[in-house]
């Protein structure tokens, strides 16, 4: 699900769905061109980072839940409020959910 999406930033969660509940699996942060500081690689609440062109992408699982909320506090952007989009994608297409 795409939660927030402005100039330069882009995050995604990535969650399980099923009929009772929707579980958060991963965030998924990109930064890119003034937004991408290699200094958020080494926040505690980030569990993977890669570098493609002039973009970071952070990556946070939600253990505890916390962690996203204090890396997207220490972003700026502050706790989203709506999706603004999603995309479903089949299970041959998800891999390992434990995978960061």
């Amino acid at each position: 699900m795409l939660v927030h999406s402005d100039d330069n930033r882009e995050i995604y969660a990535r969650c399980f769905v099923s009929l009772t509940c929707l579980e958060v699996l991963k965030v998924v942060v990109r930064l890119c061109e003034n937004e991408a500081r290699l200094d958020v690689i080494n926040l505690p609440e980030v569990d993977a980072a890669s570098l493609e062109g002039d973009c970071v992408e952070l990556i946070s699982r939600p253990d505890p839940p916390i962690k996203i909320r204090n890396l997207l506090r220490k972003l700026g952007v502050g706790e989203p409020s709506e999706v603004q989009g999603y995309r479903l994608l089949k299970d041959d297409q998800v891999g390992d959910p434990t995978e960061v």
